[in-house]
């Protein structure tokens, strides 16, 4: 699978380029739900993906569902993304920032700030897992946010 590629530096992440690259250290997926089809597009990639994922990282990827305040019925959404074998709390709500909604608002930053801070837990979770797996001494770098 070339997003397995691509996550585990195998491969690099620009398409047109096959030149491996830095390893994902925290994979995260973004996803614009869409009410008239639900994950139904999502569906196969996320139940083939989150299994691998899994194995490779001892964790789960992240999942941001954006345009949460047009959603009506977020559980429905938290169960058909878990039922693909995501875990519930590897899974986020966020209202975009757009041209017309734009101004400073707390509830947004905040729950911007929280999928952050999971990020950063997770990634360091991660790289702990491979280094363990691999039986390789923690590494001595930064963490970078591409």
């Amino acid at each position: 699978m070339d997003v397995m590629n691509e996550i585990t530096g195998k491969r690099g992440i620009d398409p047109r380029s096959w030149t491996a690259g830095e390893r994902i250290d925290c994979p995260i997926f973004i996803l614009k739900y869409n009410s008239a089809t639900g994950i139904q597009h999502c569906r196969d990639f996320l139940s083939s993906l989150v299994p691998k994922i899994r194995k490779e990282f001892g964790s789960y990827p992240i999942m941001v569902v954006t345009f949460a305040g047009s959603i009506l019925k977020q559980e429905e959404i938290v169960g058909d993304i878990t039922r693909t074998g995501m875990e519930k709390n590897s899974l986020f709500f966020i209202e975009n920032y757009t041209a017309s909604n734009h101004e400073m608002d707390s509830k947004k930053d905040i729950a911007l700030l929280k999928i952050l801070e999971a990020c950063i837990k997770r990634a360091d979770d991660n790289i702990t897992f491979h280094c363990r797996k691999k039986k390789e001494s923690l590494p001595n770098r930064k963490c970078e946010i591409m």
